[in-house]
């Protein structure tokens, strides 16, 4: 009696160990989370839709970010959708309420399939520059993330998959992860509205491969537009800079390059996640390497490595419901133009002497500039994130680079050239 008894204690609990397992619930259902783009009724405008499952909500606030991709100012791209409504399964509409310009609250009523539809308009490049907004026409177009999708507050963190129904001969191309032909998938809603895309048959899509990357550049430019040096140049740029550091932080890489005619509005360029966009004045191709392109792509690649490796880990993932304001965001665009610099000296993609001459014109156009000089770059980082007013960058985008020149000059002045900006990305790189 007395063996026995350990072991029927034994097998009690074995007994009842089963019967917790067997009795506990399973695991709900994750959230899933589908956007789909047609063309509208208007065939300049897009119609997004988000079909949800699995949330099990009375209500849920549906919002977009607060701000644009690499301009982080108090936006609301929100106000740019129209006529947000709701359905269940069974297309009934469900209640709507809008928060404001940026937000609505969605009553489900805990229906385990819903939708959300929107109609997505252009939006006037007044004060903002086209690479950071959208573009669309009757003949396709371009649009960043945060324009067009919005997302369910308190599911910022679910991935998300995006496919297009343009039509036959409607090509789409994002920036993002592509599983299969036409459909893109999101980690979640902050790499969402990082995201860019094009569309329609005016885009060209090329491809290169540097050192097993891929490279693809989405263009848009005049039908004569040769596109094999525009090609070369992104080739030469992405293998300077892949050089320059470590295997490349991205499985694949898109350029957006839009050529327009001289004098459009809003021309400029904006980092993406996994890319980057352009919209910039029609040029010869043959004029493309003295063009001041490869310094501009080459900036914006960097943000490739120091948004995605390197803090501040506020602009790697910004909060999508405020403002971003750093007072390191000078340190960001600094590195990024000097490595710039570096990447297209050491790679030999343009001669120095163009490297030396662009440093002088920075230096001119400083100086002309009354009070930039003497800005301090804290503040003006934090200025650049909190206004509206078109030049409050200014002084940011003019002396930052300097400023990261200097900062390399006196590490390696001090150090007896041991240490310098090389030293210092490292460090970055490594948690600081």
């Amino acid at each position: 009696m007395r063996r026995t008894a350990p072991l029927l204690a034994v097998l009690l609990l074995v007994a009842a160990a089963c019967v917790t397992h067997q009795s506990a619930p399973p695991p709900p259902p994750r959230p899933d989370l589908r956007y789909y783009v047609k063309r509208a009724q208007d065939p300049a405008l897009l119609q997004v839709t988000l079909v949800a499952e699995n949330i099990g909500a009375d209500s849920i606030d549906f919002a977009f970010p607060v701000w644009l991709p690499g301009d982080f100012r108090p936006i609301e791209p929100g106000r740019w959708a129209e006529d947000v409504r709701a359905y269940d399964r069974s297309t009934v509409e469900l209640p709507v309420r809008r928060l404001g310009s940026n937000a609505w609250r969605i009553h489900p009523r805990r229906a385990p399939y819903f939708l959300v539809s929107y109609v997505l308009h252009p939006v006037r490049p007044d004060g903002y520059k086209r690479s950071l907004i959208s573009e669309l026409t009757a003949t396709g177009g371009y649009f960043t993330g945060a324009v067009a999708f919005g997302h369910f507050k308190g599911l910022e963190t679910h991935p998300a998959s995006l496919s297009f129904e343009l039509g036959s001969g409607w090509p789409a191309l994002c920036s993002l992860d592509s599983p299969e032909p036409g459909r893109y998938q999101a980690r979640d809603a902050h790499e969402l509205a990082q995201s860019g895309c094009a569309y329609g048959p005016r885009v060209r899509q090329l491809e290169t491969s540097v050192r097993g990357v891929s490279h693809r550049v989405a263009l848009v430019a005049p039908a004569s537009f040769r596109e094999d040096s525009l090609l070369a140049v992104v080739r030469d740029v992405a293998g300077a800079q892949s050089a320059a550091f470590r295997s490349p932080p991205y499985r694949a890489y898109t350029f957006f390059i839009h050529l327009v005619e001289p004098g459009t509005s809003g021309l400029g360029a904006s980092s993406l996640a996994g890319g980057s966009a352009y919209y910039l004045p029609e040029i010869r191709p043959d004029r493309i390497r003295a063009s001041g392109i490869p310094q501009l792509l080459a900036h914006q690649l960097f943000h490739a490595w120091n948004l995605g490796v390197f803090p501040p880990a506020e602009l790697h993932r910004p909060a999508l419901d405020r403002p971003v304001a750093d007072r390191g965001l000078w340190l960001v665009e600094g590195l990024a133009d000097h490595y710039a610099r570096l990447a297209l000296a050491r790679g030999r993609v343009l001669p120095r002497s163009e490297i030396y001459a662009g440093i002088a014109r920075d230096l001119q156009a400083l100086a002309a500039r009354p009070g930039a000089a003497r800005a301090n770059l804290e503040t003006v980082s934090l200025q650049s994130t909190r206004t509206l007013e078109r030049d409050a960058a200014v002084p940011l985008a003019l002396k930052s680079g300097l400023a990261a020149l200097a900062l390399d000059i006196e590490l390696r002045r001090a150090s007896a050239n041991g240490l310098g900006a090389d030293s210092l990305l490292g460090w970055l790189a490594g948690g600081g």
